[in-house]
């Protein structure tokens, strides 16, 4: 549920401002303990079936209209699950410009009452975009960075690789890709205690300061200048009832140097002429980044370790990966994203 909220005025001081934010509301218990997406993650790829009218799906991808859909996939104690769904395509830039446009899956919420699940009913399946291998390629690094801001915050999306095989309505197979699938913004608010915030205009003094400040800094090591704030440009803003603040957890970094797609455009309000150049976003500046600065340094390792132990993953693109984020530590220790707008000039060779 999302808490819809009147527009903010960007002069409001920050304590009027979390005044005027304040949600009415909030989700309704649950008592099951269980969700659909604690039923399919798990550590490994996971292997689902999709079985649908690809044909009338493609014909509408520009419309919100549902296809019918069957889901299948195995899962704990080798338990096979069928689920009888509906799915549509989801996005805006991505169903325009893919060969294959993202999903969102529709489940049944009497299905998941009589599996003990909880109401969470919704996924989102972030899809292979490009028809060719690359299409794969590319979906893996954008998993990868899913990976790796959970690395370094719980406030994040849970993410689930998985291997899709596609079937005509018929059962015939039609093609077999890899995908992400993505808790939905209502399960994530519930998991992390906290309520959705539908508002615009977001200052990101209203944010909580150490979330704020790794969340732009994140963006920056990735490459990616595909967000804003004030207009919740990808990403959620949620808020926490029990401590009074504000937190945002970002999501869709296809946009991103790292992932570097080649339908990427660079952002023309930050002069980027490449995809793989970084500009710093955040309003944190100096002094006020250093611990964050030295948390990521304390944590390159790690990060490097998760590259490395994604085996789906090219070695050469591993490679890439390891070398642009290089780049960042780099600037890191040459301070340049200490000033407002910086862009980088660093590139792996």
């Amino acid at each position: 549920m999302k808490i819809a909220m009147p527009n903010l005025k960007l002069l409001l001081t920050a304590a009027g401002f979390s005044l005027l934010l304040v949600p009415s509301g909030g989700m309704p218990p649950d008592t099951a303990s269980t969700s659909l997406f604690d039923l399919i993650h798990r550590d490994d790829i996971l292997k689902i079936d999709l079985q649908t009218d690809l044909d009338q799906l493609l014909a509408n991808r520009n419309t919100d209209a549902e296809v019918e859909a069957v889901l299948s996939f195995s899962g704990p104690n080798d338990r096979d699950y069928r689920f009888e769904i509906e799915i549509e395509c989801r996005g805006k830039f991505r169903r325009r410009v893919c060969d294959f446009p993202p999903l969102k899956l529709n489940f049944s919420k009497r299905d998941l009452r009589e599996l003990g699940l909880s109401r969470f009913d919704r996924l989102k399946l972030v899809t292979h975009c490009l028809e060719d291998q690359k299409g794969d390629d590319y979906l893996l690094k954008e998993y990868l960075i899913y990976r790796l801001y959970a690395e370094l915050s719980p406030y994040h999306f849970r993410s689930q690789l998985v291997q899709v095989q596609y079937r005509d309505e018929n059962g015939k197979k039609r093609y077999k890709r890899l995908g992400i699938l993505l808790e939905d913004n209502d399960e994530l608010a519930h998991r992390l205690q906290a309520e959705v915030v539908d508002t615009f205009s977001f200052r990101e003094e209203g944010l909580e300061p150490e979330n704020a400040r790794l969340h732009a800094l994140f963006q920056y090591m990735v490459g990616n200048a595909d967000w804003n704030l004030a207009l919740r440009r990808n990403l959620e803003i949620l808020y926490f009832p029990g401590e009074n603040t504000y937190r945002v957890v970002p999501y869709d970094f296809d946009f991103t140097g790292l992932v570097n797609v080649p339908y990427g455009i660079p952002n023309p309000d930050y002069r980027l002429t490449s995809m793989r150049q970084r500009v710093f976003l955040g309003e944190a500046r100096g002094e006020q980044l250093q611990e964050t600065i030295e948390l990521l340094r304390r944590r390159r390792n790690r990060l490097e370790e998760v590259c490395r132990d994604l085996r789906y993953l090219r070695k050469r693109d591993e490679k890439d990966v390891l070398d642009y984020l290089g780049t960042f530590y780099a600037e890191l220790d040459e301070q340049l994203i200490w000033y407002p707008e910086t862009i980088s000039t660093v590139e792996p060779e």
